[in-house]
């Protein structure tokens, strides 16, 4: 893995140096960390890295997707690993570009040890060079682009009434999508179960972050 050029692109400093840390135990070569899209394409042209290590989420601007897409087009060959705490990438936002062909999508909750994020680097390396393509897709869970929506929309505060205006429709249709969200995700049902409650938790434990 010595031979391995990789830049870290994360915009919390705490796990910028995380990651570049566990990679460099197994002999990986951190040549930058950025916290911005555009600290990472500037990165990019100086030190030509063979993998790019990017946050789904990177704050305001475009998404690590994006940026991915971007430094893709520019180098065929750049390996990449998105690396975030969101299981479906709709969970954060339903008009993200797709997983770059040979990408791979790590989920950070399922990341068991320091290996294992070593060996992504190491499979995102050879994907890019691969045509048949060894990556891997984004999970997606068994719900529609509309369901992830109302879902995020639920998680954000608002009502069913306000969520109806934002997608065009009527409250009783929000609330029949609930209903079928709850169902999807094998919530427990009953009138003595706050559904709502029990939806918003759900999105927080599937994207990996505590409600503030």
């Amino acid at each position: 893995m010595a031979n391995i050029r990789v830049i870290v692109v994360d915009d919390h400093a705490f796990t910028r140096t995380t990651v570049s840390d566990s990679l460099r135990i197994h002999g990986v070569d951190v040549v930058e960390t950025c916290g911005t899209a555009n600290e990472a394409i500037q990165g990019a042209a100086v030190h030509n890295p063979d993998v790019m290590v990017i946050d789904l989420n990177l704050g305001q601007g475009p998404s690590g997707l994006d940026l991915a897409t971007g430094l893709r087009k520019r180098n065929p060959q750049l390996g990449i690993v998105i690396l975030t705490s969101y299981s479906d990438p709709r969970l954060m936002a339903n008009d993200l570009p797709p997983l770059p062909p040979g990408a791979l999508y790590l989920v950070k909750q399922d990341i068991v040890d320091t290996e294992t994020l070593a060996k992504a680097v190491t499979r995102a390396h050879e994907s890019a060079r691969n045509t048949r393509g060894l990556g891997n897709h984004a999970k997606r869970l068994e719900l529609t682009d509309g369901q992830v929506e109302v879902l995020r929309l639920m998680s954000e505060g608002l009502s069913n009434g306000e969520i109806a205006r934002r997608r065009g429709v009527k409250e009783k249709a929000i609330e029949q999508t609930i209903s079928r969200i709850a169902k999807r995700l094998e919530l427990p049902a009953g009138s003595e179960v706050n559904q709502r409650a029990q939806l918003v938790r759900s999105y927080f434990e599937l994207t990996g972050t505590q409600r503030v």
